[in-house]
């Protein structure tokens, strides 16, 4: 009698209407998340997927020699190469058509240059192209093989930059992608950078009589000075409590006035050093959001110190802030994630009991501590550029497309089983 309930109540059969409407529906809704959810997995990649290449310098004058010798450069904004084959810029009149054949190193430049390789005389050209700006104004349009733009410069109203007598070109301020005037500038030097990194006003200096004791100041660009510490996101609100830390490691004090800091990634601001700022001779500087605005965004970012010759000294890129933890130097100069932010101190990292009781026992000793803070700020070169590989977009759309066949083929079979 118990065989014959359980064959009768515990096995008895779902008669609901339609039982495969349900888990259909199911279906859809879980490939599509997974879709997305694959997608956003890779905060970076989309953002080079979607803006990876920029048109970043405009030679529309020409220069000294002719004023036929015009030139434009792009820029890759993202940490992989780019095969921009296939790719257009145009303007908006069609005078210029240029069918672009090639790849963009990551963080490199492609300089197009009109006519000849004669444009830009001591720079060998990416690709020779035919066709004029207009003196007034134009409008280039950056699209991709598919068609879809890419970068836009909106002048047809008159270039926002540039000067056609002393034959500075236009260029973007670094390192930002947008299009507005304030976005532009005309380059420092007669005939613009090609191929280098967009120059920054210089910045007149003027130094009021100063006490003696402020006497060894020093007032050139010294070496030693670097980014030593970030903190992205803060216990408190990110608004408040974001900074940016430099660290002098030279045994005077250096005046940093016109130096810049700027930030990469989403909304680019840079912040100016005002006049007489200084850093003390081994000793910190904290620049905080609230004085520079500077974003430091949570998912990914890029800060960049640069010289007011435009020279960049350090480049800094970290991905997925942890919350409450900084992103240091470490006594190697490499950078890794600290859980004890050190403002105007020396940084600490995780480390193993034995090591701790040491460094514990041995942090009261003066002598130790200017070791150890030389030591930590150790002077690095711009951190070196990621070795190109594929964009790392490319695996998440595959497993997108794989995990959406398999849920499809999972479907159809539900929907093939007898009722």
């Amino acid at each position: 009698m118990f065989e014959v309930y359980q064959k009768v109540i515990l096995t008895k059969p779902n008669i609901k209407k339609n039982p495969t409407v349900k888990p259909a529906v199911f279906l859809n809704i879980l490939a599509l998340t997974l879709f997305l959810f694959t997608l956003f997995l890779l905060p970076q990649a989309a953002f080079a997927f979607l803006n990876p290449v920029i048109i970043n310098e405009i030679a529309w004058m020409g220069t000294e020699a002719s004023y036929s010798n015009e030139w434009i450069e792009l820029f890759n904004n993202s940490s992989s190469s780019v095969d921009i084959s296939g790719w257009t810029l145009s303007s908006e009149d069609k005078k210029i058509e240029i069918s672009l054949v090639g790849e963009i190193q990551a963080h490199g430049f492609f300089l197009l240059e009109r006519t000849d390789d004669n444009s830009v005389s001591a720079v060998v050209a990416d690709q020779i192209y035919t066709g004029s700006l207009g003196n007034n104004g134009e409008n280039l349009i950056l699209s991709d093989e598919q068609g879809n733009k890419v970068n836009e410069v909106i002048c047809l109203q008159g270039w926002l930059a540039g000067d056609n007598s002393t034959k500075q070109t236009m260029e973007r301020t670094v390192p930002s992608l947008k299009t507005e005037s304030s976005k532009w500038q005309t380059s420092e030097n007669n005939g613009g950078t090609p191929k280098e990194s967009n120059s920054l006003p210089l910045i007149k200096k003027e130094f009021p009589d100063q006490e003696e004791d402020n006497d060894f100041i020093q007032k050139t660009y010294p070496q030693k000075i670097f980014l030593n510490e970030l903190l992205p996101s803060p216990e408190g609100p990110d608004s408040e409590h974001e900074w940016i830390e430099l660290f002098n490691q030279n045994n005077f004090a250096v005046d940093i006035s016109g130096w810049k800091i700027s930030d990469g990634v989403g909304t680019t601001r840079t912040y100016s050093f005002p006049v007489q700022t200084i850093i003390q001779a081994n000793n910190f500087l904290i620049l905080k959001r609230t004085e520079s605005n500077i974003t430091l965004n949570n998912s990914e970012d890029v800060v960049v110190l640069i010289l007011p010759d435009s020279t960049i000294i350090e480049t800094v890129s970290y991905k997925e802030a942890q919350r409450g933890k900084s992103y240091a130097k470490n006594s190697l100069g490499n950078w890794e994630w600290s859980q004890n932010p050190s403002p105007k101190e020396i940084n600490t990292f995780d480390i193993q009991d034995d090591i701790e009781e040491k460094a514990v026992s041995e942090i009261k000793s003066p002598n130790l501590l200017e070791k150890n803070k030389q030591k930590v700020a150790i002077v690095s070169s711009q951190v070196p550029r990621e070795k190109d590989n594929l964009p790392a977009i490319i695996p998440a759309l595959l497993t997108a497309t794989l995990s959406v066949i398999i849920i499809l083929l999972l479907k159809s079979k539900i929907s093939s089983n007898p009722r």
